[in-house]
């Protein structure tokens, strides 16, 4: 998980700058890994670039949405986000939008960062 929590801190702190790997250290040595398997797996250079782009987007993807993530330090704030958060799917019509009217909470805030990071690598690593 050394790359997932790379990234983590990586994208915290670079906001919006987030996907320019190679802008910084962290990012380069995320980039430097990353291709440096593929290339190991037998990856030609220019495939291992492109995947490596693939799975770098995805790992930025993961922490850019991560449910609750921009919802401030302060509980009082934060749980304040959240219900507004709530507020769009909840409101939707249910007969047409089951699943987003059942899901809110889940899709406002995350019950378990560790096991959302966690299913989020094994759903494009292979087992």
């Amino acid at each position: 998980m050394f790359t997932t929590h790379c990234l983590i801190g990586l994208c915290s702190c670079q906001g919006s700058r987030a996907t320019r790997f190679l802008d910084s250290e962290p990012g380069r040595a995320i980039a430097e890994r990353t291709l440096g398997l593929l290339r190991r797996a037998g990856f030609p250079q220019d495939t291992a670039a492109e995947m490596s782009g693939y799975l770098l987007s995805r790992l930025v993807g993961m922490v850019t949405v991560e449910p609750g993530r921009h919802h401030g330090s302060d509980a009082e704030e934060r749980d304040d986000a959240i219900r507004a958060r709530m507020a769009s799917p909840i409101a939707l019509p249910p007969r047409k939008y089951p699943n987003l009217v059942d899901t809110a909470a889940p899709l406002a805030a995350c019950a378990s960062p560790n096991a959302y990071y966690k299913l989020g690598v094994d759903m494009f690593t292979p087992a």
